[in-house]
């Protein structure tokens, strides 16, 4: 039900969940939500190949729990990386921004995100794009770039 309120919205520009007050296990953020954000717009379950808010510059998460799906959250991120302009409209999706991604009661498996640690320090001189990558763990909030 909250993919499809969300599919109604296709011009979101900036998209922020917090799932401190959902009830244990019926977090919004889910594997399929992650993946039906992924550039391609597919997931297991979906015959859509619309990608879920098209228009997306700003993710923020805030997650409470220990099943969230870091890969497909990677690959998500990483295919939404697009900084050239004119590709970023060829795929039909506008380059994030913006990325947080806070986890309250979990250690984070830094190995899992390496993919993600070059694009916060790659910036393209003719949009000005950049991507800022924010973790916390069971020890706090770890930057990932200055």
């Amino acid at each position: 039900m909250f993919i499809s309120a969300l599919q109604l919205l296709p011009s979101l520009l900036e998209l922020s969940i917090n799932d401190d007050f959902a009830r244990e296990n019926k977090s919004p953020v889910t594997s399929r939500l992650v993946s039906h954000l992924h550039s391609s717009g597919l997931d297991d379950q979906s015959s859509s190949s619309s990608p879920l808010l098209p228009k997306l510059r700003s993710l923020k998460l805030n997650v409470g729990g220990n099943t969230f799906d870091d890969a497909t959250f990677v690959n998500t991120v990483l295919s939404r990386w697009l900084p050239d302009p004119d590709y970023a409209e060829v795929v039909g999706v506008s380059c994030l921004r913006c990325v947080v991604l806070l986890f309250r009661d979990r250690k984070v498996d830094e190995k899992i995100y390496e993919p993600l640690n070059h694009l916060d320090k790659m910036e393209t001189q003719h949009t000005g794009t950049s991507l800022s990558l924010a973790r916390s763990g069971a020890y706090g909030r770890l930057p990932v770039s200055a």
